[in-house]
């Protein structure tokens, strides 16, 4: 497993007496990226027996000429008539950051909202550190004070990025996820939309398709569920290989009828079906 970044957590949480409290840590991302990536080639045989590559090239559309990197600049447009106009080394000089974990407050996990998460993070400790010994105590400590309410608030800077985060303790592991800052969610706009679009609607009771749904419900398992799509490209890739001229089967779509599931009929009819089969 390929480390992210080794960087240092800092805990600050002025409100506990925390001030400066900090051990080096390796970041290791839990989502693994199994996109199938391509690579442009012109379509034609002698191109295609060279491997060459499509180039692509940065014209300037008022004179035509080719541009060299350094010849290019970044414009923000506010509007028509207001720009600001800057180097890519000024840019670079803005965004530089000191790759670390900074905590500056604690929460409780039920009081960060779901639709504010987003991607996950494991941390551990630097196998290599001058003090592991000691850094193994404070990570383990950390981890049996937090428990399973409390969450650590910061920021995560990498790669000349900074994030908002939430560090939560999982068994005998610290894990680090991702949040939305204030000015990225959108989830406000969201509900006063859908309220504007669904206004009164009136609920039929679903007490017994509830009740069933617990019967059948179980433990969530990835392994269970695939990623279809990919493993046909995949495997079309492969047959690629070996037989430039494999042809593509695309599965039919299937038909979905609607199923009024919300009829008390339906909702018994369904209850006795899963009590027949446990």
């Amino acid at each position: 497993m390929r480390t992210y970044v080794n960087t240092v957590m800092q805990v600050s949480v002025q409100d506990l007496g925390f001030n400066g409290f900090q051990f080096p840590i390796s970041v290791f991302s839990l989502n693994r990226d199994n996109s199938v990536k391509f690579n442009q080639q012109h379509n034609n045989e002698a191109c295609r027996e060279q491997d060459a590559r499509v180039n692509y090239i940065k014209r300037c559309s008022a004179c035509g000429k080719d541009l060299q990197a350094s010849e290019i600049i970044k414009v923000f447009r506010a509007d028509k008539e207001s720009k600001a106009y800057f180097t890519e080394e000024e840019i670079k000089a803005l965004k530089k950051t000191t790759d670390k974990v900074e905590i500056v407050a604690i929460s409780l996990n039920k009081d960060i909202p779901d639709y504010l998460k987003g991607g996950c993070y494991g941390l551990s400790i630097q196998p290599k550190s001058k003090t592991l010994a000691s850094d193994k105590q404070a990570y383990l400590t950390l981890v049996s004070f937090l428990g399973e309410d409390l969450a650590l608030i910061g920021y995560f800077s990498s790669r000349n990025s900074t994030h908002l985060v939430r560090v939560f303790a999982l068994t005998n592991y610290l894990l680090m996820q991702k949040l939305a800052f204030a000015e990225n969610s959108q989830f406000d706009e969201f509900m006063q939309l859908h309220t504007q679009q669904m206004g009164s609607v009136a609920l039929p009771d679903m007490a017994i398709l509830q009740q069933t749904a617990r019967t059948v419900a179980k433990p969530l398992a990835l392994t269970d569920f695939r990623n279809e799509p990919l493993e046909r490209l995949q495997e079309l890739i492969e047959s690629r290989i070996q037989n430039p001229n494999a042809k593509i089967e695309v599965p039919e779509q299937a038909t979905v009828t609607a199923t009024p599931i919300f009829s008390k009929e339906y909702q018994q009819k369904i209850a006795e079906q899963v009590k027949a089969r446990v």
